[in-house]
């Protein structure tokens, strides 16, 4: 699932650049093989219906933020 997101970022404009973290090297292999996924916009479709509206909410719980 963490491919398919790395992977459908990209798709979504050439502003948009996905910062995945890790813990371990196994899954910086896997997210690195996100690199290869292609999306047409068929394949996007499917995606789309699950997020209408795009990614929403905040990335943590308010205290959690910075308080830059």
């Amino acid at each position: 699932m963490a491919q398919v997101a790395l992977g459908w970022l990209p798709a979504q404009g050439r502003d948009i650049v996905p910062i995945p973290g890790t813990r371990s090297a196994q899954r910086v292999a896997e997210n690195a093989a996100a690199a290869h996924l292609i999306f047409t916009p068929e394949g996007l479709d499917p995606i789309g219906s699950l997020l209408p509206n795009g990614a929403v909410g905040d990335r943590c719980p308010a205290p959690m933020m910075p308080a830059w």
